[in-house]
């Protein structure tokens, strides 16, 4: 019963250290880069709603 727990808890372990951390690092990484893409595309596309807004409906 012993080894069954220290089994169970070794390929938890390498669950753990070869699939989430590197998805979550991932993860993380891929959003602190496409934070401020995000941020300007928003931005831009506000920029763009007002130009059309004063332009065509007004």
């Amino acid at each position: 019963m012993n080894r069954v727990a220290a089994f169970i808890e070794k390929t938890g372990k390498a669950f753990d250290r070869t699939i989430y951390k590197p998805i979550t690092h991932g993860v993380t990484y891929f959003y602190e880069k496409t934070k401020y893409y995000v941020l300007l595309f928003g931005i831009s596309c506000l920029i763009i709603g007002l130009i059309l807004k004063f332009m065509g409906i007004t």
